[in-house]
C-alpha cells in the first residue's frame, strides 16, 4: 500500500462476504405488503382479524394504512401490530394491542419466490357465504365473500383469488381450519388475468 509510505510493511488483506434474504424483523402471520395503499389493511362493520402466534404488519406508509370502524377487532396480541404510516380507528372498534406506527418499511420478504401459476389446482366459481360454516379447499377462486353470519374455513394449502379479493363485513368470518397442525394457508391475491 504505497500511499502510506515506502517503508510500509506488506500486510494480506481478506474480505469475507454473506448474503441471505433481509425478512421482516420479527415473524409475522399477516403481511399487508403495499407501500404506499390507504386502507392497506380495512376492517369494517363487526369484521374480526385475529392471529395467534405472531403479528400483524402494514407495511403502507399513507396516514390510514390501517383503517378500521364499526364494532371491527384486530387481535394480534403474541406478536403486536406495527405501522409505517398511520392508524383510522372509529366507532367502537377494539384493537388489541395497540398498533406501533412508524414502524420499518420492509421488502416484500417473498419477492425471490416465483409467482404461484396456479399449475395443479382445481379453478372454482365465486364463494359468497352470507349464513353458517362453509369448508373451502385450495384452488383458484375469482373472489371469496362473507357477510352476514357466514363463515369460511380455509383448509391448508395455496389460494390464488384472481380480481375479486376476499371480503368479510357484517358478522362474516373467514379462518384457516388448520386445528393445530402446523399446516398453514397460502393467500395469493392476484389480478384477473
Amino acid at each position: 500500500v504505497r500511499i502510506l509510505g515506502s517503508g510500509f510493511q506488506t500486510r494480506t488483506v481478506q474480505a469475507r462476504a454473506v448474503g441471505g434474504v433481509l425478512g421482516p424483523p420479527k415473524p409475522y402471520a399477516l403481511v399487508a405488503l403495499s407501500k404506499t395503499a390507504c386502507a392497506a389493511l380495512s376492517v369494517t362493520g363487526q369484521g374480526e382479524v385475529e392471529t395467534e402466534g405472531a403479528g400483524i404488519l402494514v407495511n403502507s406508509s399513507c396516514a390510514s394504512a390501517l383503517d378500521a370502524n364499526g364494532q371491527a377487532e384486530i387481535e394480534a396480541e403474541d406478536g403486536g401490530i406495527d405501522v409505517v404510516g398511520g392508524v383510522v380507528a372509529t366507532g367502537g372498534t377494539d384493537i388489541d394491542p395497540i398498533p406501533v406506527t412508524g414502524a420499518r418499511q420492509v421488502s416484500d420478504p417473498l419477492a425471490y419466490l416465483p409467482r404461484p401459476t396456479g399449475a395443479g389446482l382445481t379453478t372454482f366459481a365465486a364463494v359468497n357465504v352470507t349464513a353458517g360454516p362453509t369448508t373451502i379447499g385450495p384452488g383458484i377462486y375469482p373472489s371469496i365473500s362473507v357477510s352476514g353470519n357466514g363463515k369460511v374455513k380455509m383448509q391448508a394449502g395455496t389460494y390464488v383469488i384472481k380480481g375479486g379479493g376476499i371480503s368479510a363485513s357484517g358478522n362474516g368470518r373467514v379462518e384457516d381450519d388448520a386445528n393445530g397442525d402446523g399446516q398453514g394457508v397460502f393467500i395469493f391475491n392476484a389480478c384477473a388475468d
